[in-house]
C-alpha cells in the first residue's frame, strides 16, 4: 500500500526485497524428520510414448500447465476483471477516472500472482527432487531461482506480450534441461546464463533498442499533488 503511488521500478525492487526476506524466513523453518517420501503427485500413472515413459509427476505438469494458461488467457482477454487489470496496468489514473477501483484490482493481481507462484513452484518439485519433506527446500523453490526465470521470460515478452512470454518460458525450460543434461555437476550454469540474458535485455532496452516509448529508464518517481489540491473537497 505505501508503494501504490511510487514508480513501477520501486515496486519491483521492493517485491524482490520482500521475496528475499521470505526466503530467509523459510530457511529458518524446522525440517520435517522421519519423512522419506517424495512430494505427492495427483496422478499415480505412467504414460508410455514410444520409447519415452512419462511418470505421474511429468504427466501432471503437462496437463495442468496448459489448462491453467488457457484459463488465465481467457480471464485476461474476456472478463471484466481482466480488462480492468490491463487498464490499471496501462494507465492507473485514467482507469480510476473511468470508475475502476484500482486498489481492488491490485489486490486481485496479487492473489493471481500468488496462485501462479505456488503452481509454478509445486508442480516441478517432484521432477526436480526437491520435495523431501524439508520446509527450506520449498522455500528455495520459491526463491530467487524462480524469480530469475520469471523475470527473464517477462523481459523477453517486454512485460506486455503474453504469447512471447510463454514462448520464452518454454525456451528457458528447454535450455535448462539441455544444460542440466550436458553439465550435471554444474548446477548454477543455468542461473548464470539467465542472469547474463537479463542484464543484456536491460542494457538493450535502456539504450533505446526497442521503441522509444518502451525504453526502460530509471527516472524519478512521479511528483505527488500538492496537499491543498489533493485534500480539496471538489
Amino acid at each position: 500500500r505505501p508503494l501504490v503511488e511510487r514508480s513501477h521500478r520501486a515496486v519491483l525492487v521492493a517485491t524482490i526485497g520482500v521475496t528475499d526476506l521470505l526466503l530467509v524466513a523459510a530457511a529458518k523453518l524446522p525440517s520435517v524428520t522421519g519423512v522419506d517420501k517424495q512430494f505427492p503427485t495427483p496422478f499415480n500413472v505412467t504414460v508410455p510414448i514410444h520409447d519415452l515413459v512419462l511418470p505421474g509427476e511429468q504427466f501432471a505438469l503437462l496437463i495442468f500447465g496448459p489448462i491453467v494458461l488457457v484459463l488465465f488467457t481467457a480471464f485476461m482477454a474476456r472478463s471484466r476483471y481482466g480488462l480492468a487489470i490491463r487498464g490499471v496496468a496501462d494507465n492507473r489514473e485514467a482507469a480510476q477516472l473511468a470508475g475502476i477501483p484500482a486498489p481492488t484490482v491490485s489486490a486481485i493481481v496479487w492473489v493471481i500472482a500468488g496462485a501462479f507462484a505456488a503452481i509454478a513452484a509445486l508442480l516441478p518439485l517432484p521432477i526436480s527432487g526437491s520435495g523431501q519433506g524439508s520446509a527450506s527446500t520449498i522455500g528455495l523453490a520459491l526463491g530467487p531461482s524462480k524469480l530469475l526465470r520469471a523475470l527473464a521470460a517477462g523481459l523477453a515478452g517486454r512485460m506486455t506480450k503474453l504469447p512471447t512470454t510463454l514462448a520464452a518460458g518454454i525456451s528457458i525450460g528447454v535450455v535448462e534441461a539441455v544444460l542440466y543434461a550436458s553439465y550435471p555437476a554444474s548446477l548454477g550454469i543455468t542461473d548464470m546464463v539467465l542472469f547474463v540474458f537479463v542484464v543484456a535485455m536491460l542494457l538493450l532496452r535502456s539504450r533505446g533498442f526497442d521503441d522509444p516509448g518502451d525504453a526502460l529508464t530509471f527516472g524519478k518517481d512521479p511528483v505527488p499533488l500538492a496537499v491543498h489540491i489533493r485534500d480539496h473537497p471538489t
